[in-house]
């Protein structure tokens, strides 16, 4: 099976100061059983870090809630180090001890440092223009273990592209070639937009005050939020989840790739939602512009390809 094909690593070989975090939605465990062990093992030094548990409605889409089973629990700021991925392990490890699952209804959501891009509208220039162009590829990829969307999907990870389209009219049909950064993210904030597959929200000052009441060092919680994933209890798909918006951030700030290229796919792109779509040569060419070593493209390809490919291809590809 392709899970098993998957390489874990005590480092993605990010920058220190590309941190990140996770939220990891489950069902079925005893909540409070989860949170006391894992405060046990932050206390004892097991973890370096302590995890937030809370009651999350969202994993029961239209049946009876529970408010003492499943839930969600949310990282601290992550560091790309061997303790911090055992921290991931460990919540994972804790929430399949005590009987959690992931529903069709879970989903799982990375969160991006939202200052390493320095609020500069060419990186999130290119950022658009990379989802536009491969938001099938990605959204396939985010299916995690599975083959299909969560059934909630549009409604708390919709497609950004309608937005981005608006900004794209803004952005070039006035001839305004100068969008400021403010003005970008007065597009892409609010609470309209915050259950987008790939949300910029938390980037505001606004927003973050008005909504999760956060006034104080309010910077330290700036983030790019991605959440388009499927849930999983996994280590291996955790790491493969947060490699990817991070590898991608990296991607955009880097002068030396084919940016022409990136701009003539993306005037060519029929806009739209098309998440069933498989197309594994286009998946090919996304992992070979974002990724800069074989063992990311690797673990990229076989999360994307799952075991659906047939033989000729993965020949073909080397995955």
């Amino acid at each position: 099976m392709w899970l098993d094909k998957l390489e874990y690593r005590d480092s993605l070989d990010l920058p220190e100061d590309l941190t990140f975090g996770i939220e990891i939605e489950f069902a079925n465990a005893r909540r409070k059983y989860i949170e006391e062990e894992l405060d046990n093992a932050y206390e004892k030094g097991i973890i370096n870090s302590k995890w937030n548990l809370k009651y999350e409605e969202t994993i029961f889409g239209n049946q009876e809630t529970s408010y003492i089973k499943g839930g969600e629990a949310t990282s601290d700021i992550l560091h790309d180090n061997k303790k911090d991925w055992n921290n991931i392990k460990y919540a994972c490890d804790t929430i399949n001890f005590y009987g959690g699952t992931t529903n069709k209804y879970c989903g799982a959501h990375v969160h991006i440092n939202g200052n390493f891009l320095k609020d500069n509208m060419k990186y999130y220039d290119r950022l658009i223009k990379l989802y536009t162009i491969y938001e099938d590829v990605i959204m396939r990829f985010w299916y995690g273990e599975d083959n299909k969307p969560r059934p909630n999907l549009n409604i708390f990870a919709g497609s950004p592209i309608i937005i981005f389209n608006t900004i794209r009219d803004y952005f070039y049909y006035n001839h305004k070639h100068n969008l400021t950064f403010d003005e970008f993210l007065s597009f892409m904030t609010g609470s309209r937009n915050k259950n987008l597959a790939l949300s910029f929200s938390r980037l505001s000052k606004n927003f973050l005050e008005s909504y999760y009441n956060i006034t104080n060092n309010w910077k330290q919680y700036r983030t790019l939020e991605f959440r388009g994933a499927m849930g999983t209890t996994k280590p291996v798909i955790w790491q493969n989840y947060i490699n990817l918006p991070a590898k991608l951030v990296l991607c955009c700030m880097d002068d030396k790739k084919d940016w022409k290229k990136i701009n003539r796919l993306y005037e060519k792109t029929i806009h739209g939602i098309n998440n069933n779509k498989y197309n594994c040569n286009k998946a090919i060419d996304f992992a070979d512009f974002i990724f800069n070593n074989d063992l990311d493209k690797k673990n990229f390809m076989l999360q994307y390809i799952k075991d659906e490919e047939d033989v000729k291809v993965r020949k073909k590809t080397k995955y």
